[in-house]
């Protein structure tokens, strides 16, 4: 490689984690806009209560996602798929400063403890990790679909998905005879753990898809029309279908559950779905040294550690959820009004609408009056 050309890669590299700075503030100000506006909703009677559909801050947000995702496409174009997922923890990062100031959620030395190892995890996979990555026909692109190693990863993935899906609508129905020995709080834990851990491993095949695609318009740019062929439109469909998916998981979770919980566990899947997803399908290591590929490991790994510790994190959603008539009612199947009548029932008013996350609160069997609640352990 000519010293020129080096120059040229490296200037692709930098455009690349510039357009993923800009994705993971998008995701992580989405995010918190949604939350927030289901905070809102949820705070108000319930006859004025609105669906998700019509809060017109959780469409801004959800709107903000769909703008991550173009500059995610565009990065693509100008870096390795498993080097931006490992960008894609600075969404933490910024949502660390974030959800305090929108959502009033508390941050303590630990979450900024564990921020800190993230980044670290996070330059260390950048800089030791892929640099460059090729323009690929839809020829190619079909032959890394059908190679030994990406074939076993899919099976895989879609073994661990089936598992979650079926956990969390079994979940969902009150007489699953699977889950009966299970108590309350270990129910709704569980729930709680599918949401994002659904939406991250969809979002890791949405990553795939859109590299795939983003490869396929780079080269009909370079004078090579793949628009011609039925397979480019079947890849451009799975990024559809994922990506719906993913939105679907991803926004439910944050509907009942505080984003200081739900955005890791998500980044956790994604991450990891999409590094595997990018080594198996696209091989992006195989020309990086021995040295560069147990570092580049070893980011990520630590990375992923920092996230998981973000997940520890204890949640006031975990409190049991029960019926007026005392049985109990999946956390999935509660709407937002049915749930703020649910919780009013046994807690009383004070504790309307979704689980308790920022913001002042009046305990009516308190002589202190309002109080913060306390978020973090």
């Amino acid at each position: 490689m000519t010293d020129a050309t080096t120059v040229v890669h490296s200037y692709y590299f930098w455009i690349g984690i510039g357009l993923s700075l800009i994705a993971s503030l998008s995701s992580a100000t989405g995010l918190a806009l949604q939350r927030l506006s289901h905070q809102r909703n949820n705070a108000l009677p319930l006859e004025e209560q609105l669906p998700a559909t019509r809060q017109w801050l959780n469409l801004f947000g959800i709107g903000l996602l769909f703008v991550e995702c173009l500059f995610d496409l565009a990065a693509m174009g100008f870096a390795p798929a498993a080097l931006l997922s490992c960008m894609s923890a600075m969404t933490l990062v910024f949502n660390m400063v974030l959800a305090p100031a929108l959502c009033g959620e508390v941050v303590s030395r630990k979450d900024l403890s564990v921020n800190g190892i993230v980044m670290v995890g996070t330059i260390m996979a950048v800089w030791f990790g892929p640099h460059s990555t090729p323009s690929y026909n839809l020829q190619e692109l079909q032959g890394f679909w059908a190679s030994t190693g990406f074939t076993l990863y899919a099976i895989g993935l879609l073994l661990w998905m089936g598992v979650l899906l079926f956990v969390h609508t079994s979940l969902r129905k009150e007489d699953s005879a699977m889950f009966q020995n299970m108590d309350k709080t270990t129910r709704s834990q569980v729930l709680r753990f599918t949401y994002p851990a659904l939406a991250g491993s969809i979002g890791g095949n949405t990553a795939i898809y859109a590299k795939a695609s983003v490869e396929l318009i780079k080269t009909t740019i370079a004078g090579n029309n793949q628009f011609i062929y039925f397979g480019t439109y079947v890849i451009l469909a799975l990024v559809v279908l994922c990506l719906s998916g993913q939105l679907y998981f991803l926004n439910s979770g944050l509907a009942r559950y505080e984003s200081l919980f739900v955005v890791p566990v998500y980044q956790v899947f994604w991450m990891s779905a999409t590094i595997l997803g990018a080594l198996f399908f696209f091989q992006e290591i195989q020309h990086l040294s021995t040295s560069h590929v147990i570092f580049f490991v070893l980011g990520v790994t630590i990375s992923v550690f920092g996230i998981l510790l973000h997940s520890t994190r204890a949640s006031p959603a975990d409190k049991e959820v029960d019926s007026g008539a005392g049985d109990y009612v999946p956390a999935a199947e509660v709407t937002p009004v049915k749930e703020a009548m649910n919780v009013m029932n046994e807690y009383g008013t004070e504790h309307c609408g979704a689980p308790l996350v920022c913001g002042d609160v009046d305990d009516a069997n308190s002589s202190q009056g309002s109080k913060k609640v306390p978020l973090l352990v």
